[in-house]
């Protein structure tokens, strides 16, 4: 159990600094296009990485895949919302509009992340209760 806990803490301390890292990425005054390109290619890094942690442990389940379609639609409108605020803040307190891209990016981040943390977990409970499970019928 002690393993689970770390193995899952460790998946969280990925995504957040993943969610760090691009919101940093969104801070630099760039063409939006490249910066979306560059976090998308760092979003799937994190997918690899978080996977590893989990050993690539997914769950073929209808119910799961659906959920996490929810999570990754949810982690969209986070994002969406967050950009939609600090540019309309922007309009009457003075830059906060320059950390629209930056907290949109942090925010969909990390709750992609928690997603997809979520999915590999599921995924991994799934197949050790399965080896459990096949271990005590012997």
């Amino acid at each position: 159990m002690l393993t689970l806990m770390r193995r899952y803490q460790r998946g969280q301390r990925l995504v957040v600094d993943y969610a760090i890292g691009l919101a940093i990425l969104g801070l630099v005054p760039m063409l939006l296009t490249p910066s979306l390109v560059i976090a998308a290619a760092l979003l799937l890094t994190m997918i690899w990485h978080v996977g590893k942690c989990w050993q690539f442990a997914i769950s073929i389940n209808p119910i799961t895949i659906g959920g996490e379609v929810l999570n990754v639609l949810g982690a969209l409108a986070v994002a969406t919302l967050t950009w939609l605020i600090l540019v309309v803040l922007g309009v009457s307190i003075p830059l906060v509009d320059h950390f629209s891209t930056s907290g949109a990016l942090m925010s969909g981040t990390w709750t992609f992340g928690a997603a997809v943390n979520q999915f590999f977990f599921l995924g991994f409970i799934r197949r050790r209760s399965r080896e459990y499970a096949v271990g005590s019928h012997e």
